[in-house]
């Protein structure tokens, strides 16, 4: 059974978190007070999107709402590091962009196949109580603990990217025209909305080729989402060239025209931009001649203006010719884009200062360093304790929380914990 199209999904991704350090000391016949030997946790794997070819739709992430790359191992004695967790490269059509759902930040685009972006960081492995030995701690009997990966929701968008979009009314031809040049075969039918899914075609000429999209869906208000809407609107930004069918036998193909023209300006002004070809479908069911008047009717006309018949093949000849000299022309003119195989990341946001906040009867820290100094430490040991306190009072903790009035007694608050201040 064929996969349903999927052009928009949503899900939440996660790094694997960081194995824990170790805390162990040497224990060999002729050293009877050996030194700490615990070795550090593995890193987390990180997850990565990468777009592949043989990938059109994003419905391999339609029931997998949790994606997660694997977590690191805790270290071991003697200095033994914990194995690192694998990376998760998940693949993508080309065309997919990636925007952080809760603020609808653009992370990242995957644009061309093997293009490849780092989504969710892996967490960093605990170090090993070997790593805390100082002149005045020798026998540190405290390991940190790995950190959790990156976590975020995420919504993946696919504007497919194709070098001609075919664009008109329902029941224009589209789809038997697409058929008639690629050989594609899309479900055809009498009614509207026969196409619900954008249907992918290749038109080729020697060692050269164009793929051509049948992009479903426009109608009167669709950029406003009347009928399938704004739904497939966003796959005509990616084509090179545009090629609007227009039904020549309807009662009013001028209106027809005009209206989606409206339809593509109201979406977006810079689609009126792009090379466009008029095609005056069903020529077998009219006079010649009416193609003529209805291209003085559009006068100025966006492009070359071409009547056809998809269903008998009338003059298609021509139309492939223009389409050829057309993306050439295009091709000719658009800049080469440098090459870049550096794996692009999702750049992490700047470490959070310091911050107190007073809130009721409790005082509530804010900031990276002190939010991981508590989350990475097991504050149930004492030693572990000792020296988060001694982190905090180097960082300036104790001169921030008297100064905006916390006195011994009073709740602070970190992350999810609570304690009592001590001065």
């Amino acid at each position: 059974m064929a996969r349903p199209f999927v052009d928009e999904v949503e899900v939440i991704v996660q790094g694997g978190s960081g194995g824990d350090g170790c805390t162990a000391f040497e224990r060999q016949p002729y050293n009877a007070r050996g030194g700490p030997s615990g070795g550090d946790g593995g890193d987390g794997g990180s997850l990565f999107f990468k777009a592949s070819s043989r990938k059109n739709t994003l419905s391999d992430f339609n029931h997998r709402k949790l994606l997660k790359a694997e977590d690191g191992t805790r270290g071991g004695p003697d200095r033994k590091k914990g194995q690192s967790g694998d990376d998760l490269v998940l693949k993508v059509p080309p065309g997919t962009i990636i925007y952080e759902a809760s603020s609808n930040k653009l992370l990242g685009e995957l644009l061309e196949a093997g293009d490849q972006l780092l989504i969710a960081r892996g967490g960093d492995g605990g170090r090993g109580n070997r790593c805390f030995t100082t002149s005045r701690r020798q026998a540190p009997h405290f390991h940190e603990l790995g950190a959790a990966g990156e976590h975020k929701k995420i919504r993946l968008e696919l504007k497919l990217v194709a070098d001609i979009g075919l664009i008109g009314y329902p029941n224009s031809g589209k789809s038997t025209l697409l058929d008639s040049l690629t050989g594609a075969h899309p479900e055809i039918a009498s009614y509207p909305f026969t196409t619900i899914n954008p249907n992918l075609g290749v038109l080729e000429k020697g060692f050269e080729r164009m793929t051509i999209c049948d992009i479903p869906g426009l109608v009167n208000n669709a950029h406003a989402g009347a009928g399938l809407g704004i739904k497939f609107l966003r796959h005509i930004a990616r084509t090179t060239i545009l090629v609007q069918l227009v039904d020549i036998s309807a009662p009013t193909p001028v209106d027809d025209f005009k209206a989606i023209r409206h339809e593509l300006k109201k979406y977006n002004p810079e689609l009126l931009k792009k090379p466009t070809i008029i095609v005056c479908n069903k020529l077998d069911l009219v006079e010649p001649q009416e193609v003529d008047i209805f291209a003085e009717d559009i006068s100025p006309a966006p492009g070359p203006v071409i009547g056809i018949s998809a269903q008998t093949g009338e003059n298609l000849k021509t139309l492939v010719e223009s389409l050829w000299e057309i993306y050439n022309r295009s091709s000719d003119s658009q800049e080469p884009q440098p090459e870049d195989d550096q794996i692009r990341i999702v750049r992490l946001p700047a470490e959070t200062p310091l911050e107190v906040i007073k809130q009721d009867d409790r005082f509530i820290l804010r900031g990276d360093r002190v939010k991981e100094l508590v989350n990475r430490f097991d504050l149930n040991n004492r030693d572990a304790l000792s020296y988060v306190r001694q982190q905090l009072l180097e960082i300036g903790l104790h001169k921030k929380l008297e100064k905006a009035g916390c006195r011994p007694g009073d709740t602070v608050q970190i992350d999810d914990k609570e304690f009592e201040y001590t001065g």
